[in-house]
């Protein structure tokens, strides 16, 4: 969180580690070391207009508003208009991949039955596919540069492990990093 005072976090019991309903989101105090729970959620990030994007055990998107230096919620949540996918496992009780640059922009796996789809949502929730057509049976992560320019993905293909790629924003070919 900005001023480093703080982490968002993802709390999740010890007897219910695989069911996403039983997730909640978190912020740990980095000078106390205490987590206070905020409100249901598998996964939240910070967003520079004072929210939260949070995404629920649906998949669904929330923006809430949130004040980072008292940590807490400042006002009623709002849907967004999509949904992102959601991987379980022992690990994880239903892993989102999402992330937002400066500048707002958020990029996340959108949830489908037969695959995954990276998209672009603006500040008003128009979505839009990823330039390229970002498409996978099996995403496992994104992540956006800090300066927004350059997308992080792990795709998995014909049931292999995952391979890291950096694909440009601005479009034309991406950059195979991993090769197992």
């Amino acid at each position: 969180l900005p001023g480093e005072k703080g982490v968002i976090v993802t709390v999740v019991g010890q007897q219910s580690s695989t069911d996403p309903d039983r997730s909640s989101v978190g912020i740990a105090n980095l000078r106390t070391g205490k987590v206070d729970v905020i409100l249901p959620g598998v996964r939240a990030i910070y967003a520079s207009t004072g929210h939260l994007i949070v995404v629920k055990p649906n998949g669904v998107l929330w923006a809430v508003p949130f004040d980072p230096g008292s940590f807490r919620v400042t006002g009623a949540a709002r849907e967004l208009t999509d949904t992102v996918a959601l991987r379980f496992g022992a690990a994880s009780p239903g892993a989102a991949d999402l992330s937002i640059d400066r500048n707002g922009n958020l990029t996340y796996v959108r949830g489908s039955s037969s695959s995954v789809q990276v998209v672009w949502v603006d500040r008003d929730g128009r979505w839009e596919p990823f330039p390229g057509e970002l498409r996978s049976p099996v995403i496992n992560g994104v992540a956006l540069s800090p300066d927004g320019q350059r997308l992080a993905v792990a795709i998995a293909i014909e049931n292999r492990d995952a391979t890291l790629w950096i694909k440009p924003v601005a479009g034309g070919p991406g950059v195979r990093l991993t090769f197992q």
